[in-house]
């Protein structure tokens, strides 16, 4: 599963440039150097444009980034409690300050007490008398101001029920507005977004800058939405990126997980903990595992049963056909390996005395043994 070899713990080479202390992952050397392929390059840039062009996958914009949860440091130190030390001062009274006493029973006396005036008895009584007609007073207001309110209170709530039902209307008309408005905005804004992010031919490298990057030579580039082959490639990226609204990230192959990855560091650690090599797989299920037991506990699942049931039951045959090429009508288990047979192979099988091609190999035999029996028994190699 060549699509699927990404990195795995025991690559040696990889975890020499990610521990030795000189090729650190922020430095400029292991930077210009892919971690999926080891191949090197003379900028920065040129090796994260392979690293997308080559290694990324195809997947759909709204899926979740889970790099911000590969490049999140967990927080070991715990804070202390400084509550002993930023502690308030206790306040502490002053010795030097004198609280003046009485005279004969030495309790503390305040200074108001001191400067009263004999005639207080005086003063409370008038008070006094003060209050009790004063409270009258508020008796008789009191009464009035009910009586008042309870006149005035059938008035003011059939008023206010009245403004209250055209406010509702109002509102009811105001929100319809508001909302067909909103639903133009956005309409107009979603066109204009698409507009602006559309990718142009400018923007997709070009096949010598592509080359350049180490990009493998292909028949065509296959869409798996469509179950077309486009033959260019910049023709193939706004294919995908315009109509199908996708874009290139990091995935693990691991079907359990699948993450995707938009940064290549997050991915360089992700990979240190899901081994990307890929060579635990089921091929009746189309399913890629981890390590070995993981495949054997898969086996033994009713889930890859009652696969093997209905593959025996729908084509009485065990092999796994779960791909099929449309061309040469060969049947795969795992769809990297189907998509590597529609962008590698080009299906042209020509025959080499009269010129006439062929999709397959079996009828240009058959050809050359009906047209060609005179040289029907030379070998074809």
């Amino acid at each position: 599963m060549e699509e699927g070899v990404h990195l795995s713990p025991g690559n040696t080479e990889i975890n020499d440039t990610l521990h030795s202390p000189g090729k650190s992952p922020g430095s400029g050397t292991a930077e210009s150097t892919c971690f999926v392929c080891c191949m090197r390059f003379s900028t920065v840039d040129m090796c994260h444009e392979h690293q997308k062009h080559v290694h990324m996958r195809w997947v759909d914009r709204q899926l979740p980034d889970h790099s911000h949860e590969e490049l999140s440091v967990p927080n070991d130190f715990t804070e202390k409690n400084t509550n002993s030390s930023k502690s308030s001062p206790q306040l502490t009274a002053n010795p030097e300050e004198k609280v003046p006493t009485d005279k004969e029973s030495g309790t503390p006396v305040s200074s108001e007490v001191e400067g009263e005036d004999n005639h207080g008895g005086d003063e409370t009584s008038l008070l006094g008398d003060s209050e009790t007609t004063v409270n009258k007073i508020d008796e008789k207001l009191a009464v009035d101001t009910a009586e008042d309110v309870e006149c005035n209170f059938d008035k003011c709530d059939s008023q206010v029920i009245s403004e209250n039902s055209t406010d509702v209307l109002k509102t009811q008309q105001n929100g319809l507005e508001e909302t067909t408005s909103l639903e133009a905005t956005e309409e107009s804004f979603t066109q204009d977004t698409l507009r602006t992010n559309l990718i142009v031919m400018n923007d997709v490298p070009s096949d010598k800058q592509l080359a350049e990057l180490g990009f493998p030579s292909k028949v065509g580039h296959y869409c798996h939405l469509c179950d077309t082959v486009i033959q260019s490639y910049p023709l193939y990226y706004m294919h995908m990126y315009n109509v199908h609204s996708l874009e290139k990230r990091f995935q693990c192959i691991i079907s359990d997980c699948k993450h995707t990855f938009s940064n290549a560091t997050a991915f360089q650690c992700h990979a240190q903990k899901h081994n990307q090599k890929s060579e635990s797989f089921c091929s009746l299920c189309d399913m890629v595992f981890e390590d070995t037991k993981s495949l054997q506990d898969h086996i033994f699942s009713p889930q890859h049963g009652e696969k093997y049931i209905k593959t025996q039951e729908k084509y009485f045959h065990s092999e796994p056909r779960n791909y099929r090429c449309k061309v040469c009508l060969t049947w795969f288990g795992l769809f990297a390996i189907y998509v590597k047979h529609m962008e590698t192979e080009s299906h042209q099988y020509r025959c080499k005395y009269c010129g006439l091609s062929f999709v397959q190999p079996g009828p240009r035999r058959n050809h050359i043994q009906s047209v060609h029996p005179e040289v029907a028994n030379v070998c074809e190699v």
